[in-house]
């Protein structure tokens, strides 16, 4: 387990769960699987978080339900992942009554911050992390940014690199 360098119940968006024993119980741990979650949005949700079933249901609800920090206050700073979580959502399409099925990631900080995104260019870029380093949780996190870019009919997306 790494050693957060900022206390959980400081500089929180949303209230972590105190951190317990770690335990291998994960829903998965290949690269694969994250990969084909991308494919076929009707797959069960990833994640990497440590401890017990409890621990790791507080975790889930944070990513699913929390407070989560404003994308703008994070674009060009370093970030030291610690958690991922990501999952399947329908959202709104272009036209009354269509839908887009996708995935949502939810990234945490080791300070505890969380950040979500329903972007194809995080996912694919989280997919590129845990397929170049593995699923983690890392005894050193990675640093990352989050960039943002526009497309050429001025469509926003963001993706992640190494800081």
């Amino acid at each position: 387990m790494s050693t957060d360098p900022v206390t959980q119940a400081e500089q929180t968006v949303a209230t972590a769960p105190a951190a317990t024993e770690p335990t291998t119980a994960v829903i998965v741990r290949k690269a694969d699987d994250f990969i084909r979650l991308l494919g076929d949005t009707a797959a069960a949700p990833i994640h990497n978080f440590e401890g017990d079933g409890m621990e790791q249901w507080r975790w889930t609800a944070l990513a699913k339900n929390g407070m989560h920090g404003k994308i703008e206050d994070a674009r060009g700073k370093d970030i030291p992942l610690r958690y991922f979580y990501v999952h399947p959502v329908r959202i709104n399409g272009p036209s009354n009554g269509e839908f887009i099925d996708t995935v949502r990631c939810v990234l945490f900080s080791t300070a505890g911050v969380s950040f979500a995104f329903v972007s194809e260019g995080v996912a694919q870029s989280l997919a590129d992390l845990v397929q170049a380093i593995g699923f983690g949780p890392w005894e050193n996190p990675p640093l990352i940014q989050i960039k943002e870019g526009s497309t050429r009919a001025g469509r926003r997306f963001y993706s992640i690199v190494p800081a």
